[in-house]
């Protein structure tokens, strides 16, 4: 088998007890990996209803068929679990060199059930597991724990662990790998937390074979220069996610002091352009096998805040947007600052940033008090947000209901705070607004977990005639209208993407509309890496389509309906300003555009997979679940 380890390790932290699964070539198949393997293990292991913080739960570190090899991107991998923040399908991607390590170790996957009595740590090799005792570790935040776990065992090892938000129930808390990198979304450090499992940390030396190494480099070289020269590949080199800020300020869609608006004033100053000409960008950092290097390496030995630590990388996109013009805060040292907070707490940034831009405006509006607070909490008052971080992650006053996410932030307010509370499943938006986007919603509204924007493509995309017809992608369509054929451009991109999360590949080496496109390279490097040589486009978007009905029956199990699609009510109030001043979402024609995306989906009006839909797509247990 190749391209594979072949086997996936448990480990049982209730008992102690580990083992492994082989993994078949039939399953590696029809999955592929990452996505796949994780939502198929959901469904077989974790019980109906069961607590996402109990020992029934799972979670599940998974890794794809590219990953360990020299794929650019390949270095990104999976966390997946039954989410504590949506009790649904939760899934948190992250790049780094983590997972290279997990599968150079043997492994394409570990799976962890039960809970351990006390805090432990996994340290797994070629020939061990341990679970070691944690004691010492448990309150040390991600870089101490990482400096300490690599001075007992060796520089070598890579390491993913929680810190102290992780450890203290902190709904939105992430696992954190190779100091920096975040798997951040649905609470999957939560749930790490819950298990008492601090970090794992691993070393692997076993090389990964592939069918037809000449054959993959050949398409790989291809691949690479389209990302490296596309003209948003050549940003990410330069300045990072962060680089878009201005344009999205200029079409009236970046986020503003909590999406009350679509601009910010203070935009030119949080772009990362002006980290670059700040001097604040010390270095770029890439994760592995990677040729773009997108990672800004902050490194201020002093400012106003204190030390940025290079050890904790610097702010990407949505942390710029969720602490920058979310909150009015201008200042990108002060920006930097919240980021290296949240990575040592161990927080998601976008979830983290949207709390706190929900009790400023509850305060404004007399929905908390400063008293509630302890401080003044203002739009743009740097200090106090820094302040208020790590009360989030000790749960400490006011910390502890931010802690709860917005969902639950809301109904302990009231009625009144229903608009102020933006998520989607209980899951805060990511920083990307669809009142300017509304495939975008789409995408939010439908995904198994909640509003992310890795899902689909985003509605710039459609703007251009033939902008991927490898895809289907011919017709243009403005980003304010959502037609029965855009909602199949939606869905087609899902299941793109759905594979490409499975593989997993990181989408910004991806092209699939624009000027030179490498979806068929994509596609190629898979087959020639697994030797599967009749591997085509449309087997890898059936297998993306899979993939997605298989993480939506999980939710659907769990409870989900069409009700949880919903628009929050915040976007059915037109922006006030800028180019996309006075769109808001039309609930009405939301409502149609839901139906034409379930009949698409071969879902019932009730957002449920029928059963010819999912027997069809080779799910018969997921039908069985379901339907009985």
């Amino acid at each position: 088998m190749f391209a594979y380890a072949g086997k996936l390790l448990f480990v049982d932290l209730s008992t102690g007890r580990h083992w492994t699964e082989p993994l078949s070539e039939m399953l590696a198949r029809k999955h592929l990996g990452s996505r796949g393997f994780g939502a198929h293990l959901l469904m077989r292991d974790v019980p109906r209803g069961a607590d996402p913080l109990g020992p029934d739960n799972r979670l599940i570190f998974m890794t794809g068929p590219l990953v360990g090899g020299p794929t650019p991107g390949s270095g990104r991998s999976a966390v997946i679990t039954k989410s504590p923040a949506t009790g649904y399908y939760g899934e948190a991607l992250s790049g780094g060199r983590f997972w290279h390590a997990l599968k150079y170790a043997g492994y394409d996957g570990l799976v962890l059930e039960g809970a351990a009595e006390r805090p432990v740590s996994l340290v797994i090799t070629d020939e061990t597991v341990e679970i070691q005792d944690a004691g010492h570790l448990w309150g040390k935040t991600v870089l101490e724990t990482e400096e300490a776990l690599k001075s007992a065992l060796g520089a070598d090892y890579r390491v993913a662990s929680i810190g102290p938000a992780g450890e203290r129930g902190v709904l939105f808390a992430a696992v954190m790998n190779d100091t920096d990198r975040a798997a951040a979304r649905t609470g999957v450090g939560t749930v790490m937390g819950a298990k008492r499992v601090k970090a794992i940390a691993v070393r692997g030396t076993q090389p990964v074979k592939v069918f037809d190494p000449a054959g993959m480099m050949a398409q790989i070289s291809e691949m690479s220069r389209i990302a490296r020269n596309d003209p948003w590949g050549k940003s990410l080199h330069r300045v990072g996610t962060s680089g878009g800020v201005v344009g999205l300020n200029k079409m009236g869609i970046l986020p503003a002091l909590n999406w009350r608006d679509g601009t910010f004033d203070l935009a030119p100053a949080i772009v990362g352009d002006a980290f670059l000409e700040k001097g604040l960008i010390d270095r770029k950092r890439a994760c592995m096998a990677c040729t773009l290097a997108c990672t800004n390496v902050i490194n201020l030995p002093t400012s106003a805040y204190g030390r940025v630590n290079p050890a904790y990388g610097g702010p990407e996109y949505e942390s710029v947007a969720g602490f920058g013009s979310q909150l009015g805060i201008g200042d990108p040292v002060a920006i930097a600052h919240a980021n290296q907070l949240c990575n040592a707490w161990g927080m998601d940034t976008i979830s983290t940033g949207s709390v706190i831009a929900f009790a400023m405006e509850a305060l404004e509006t007399g929905l908390l008090k400063e008293s509630d607070i302890g401080f003044p909490l203002r739009w743009g008052d740097a200090p106090a947000v820094l302040r208020l971080i790590p009360m989030i992650a000790r749960r400490e006053g006011i910390g502890d209901l931010l802690a709860r996410g917005t969902r639950r932030m809301a109904e302990r307010l009231g009625p009144a705070a229903a608009e102020l509370a933006v998520h989607v499943k209980g899951l805060e938006v990511a920083m990307h607004e669809p009142r300017g986007k509304v495939g975008l919603m789409l995408s939010y509204a439908a995904s198994p977990r909640g509003a992310t924007h890795m899902e689909a493509l985003h509605d710039p995309a459609y703007m251009r005639q033939n902008a991927g017809p490898e895809l289907g992608f011919v017709k243009a369509f403005d980003r304010f209208e959502l037609p029965d054929e855009k909602v199949a451009y939606v869905k087609r991109s899902e299941d793109f993407r759905s594979a490409v999360n499975s593989l997993c590949l990181c989408v910004f080496l991806v092209k699939e509309v624009g000027g030179e496109r490498n979806v068929h390279h994509i596609v190629a490097i898979t087959g020639a890496a697994t030797g599967w040589g009749d591997f085509a486009l449309e087997e890898f978007l059936k297998i993306g389509e899979r993939n997605w009905n298989l993480a939506r029956s999980f939710s659907v199990r769990e409870g989900c309906r069409r009700t949880d699609d919903a628009v929050p009510l915040r976007f059915t109030k037109p922006l006030p300003s800028g180019t996309t001043q006075g769109k808001a979402i039309d609930p009405q024609a939301f409502a149609r555009a839901l139906d034409a995306y379930y009949d698409r989906r071969g879902w019932t009006r009730d957002g449920v997979p029928t059963r010819e839909t999912l027997e069809g797509l080779e799910l018969d247990d997921a039908a069985r679940q379901l339907h009985g």
